[in-house]
């Protein structure tokens, strides 16, 4: 893992789980769109400023040298090892996959609401439908 990067281009994080995931289960150096979303995760020091872009361009450029400079061993200054800790300390692993458990059931039972009522409502229309022709003929 001293040479695993996880790069995220995201243009928008609502929170940045996938971010978040990087650094207590990989511990890995991480390379990031420098949005709000992540805004807390670089104040209490998990993410480095060093390693956050704002184009592609610079993503680029940031990744070529990060990997020139993992290479002559200096990927630990990169990552403050001792910040992370504490954030697993705060962070319960499985009540994060719990929590995405619940969105993804909640996603799905959402899905299939919006489905049920349209198909209600087109099934409602085709009665309309049939009636105003009935009374037409």
């Amino acid at each position: 893992m001293k040479s695993t990067i996880f790069i995220n281009p995201a243009y928008t994080e609502s929170y940045g789980f996938s971010t978040l995931e990087s650094l207590i289960f990989g511990k890995l150096l991480t390379i990031y769109r420098d949005v709000d979303g992540l805004s807390e995760l670089k104040d209490e020091g998990y993410l480095n400023y060093q390693t956050a872009f704002r184009t592609y361009d610079d993503l680029v450029n940031l990744t070529k040298k990060i990997i020139k400079e993992i290479k002559n061993g200096k990927y630990n200054e990169y990552v403050n090892k001792e910040a992370i800790e504490m954030l697993e300390k705060e962070v319960d692993p499985e009540e994060l996959a719990k929590k995405y458990a619940e969105i993804i059931y909640l996603s799905k039972e959402y899905k299939k609401i919006i489905h049920n009522e349209s198909e209600s409502k087109y099934n409602n229309n085709l009665e309309a439908q049939s009636e105003e022709i009935e009374a037409v003929a």
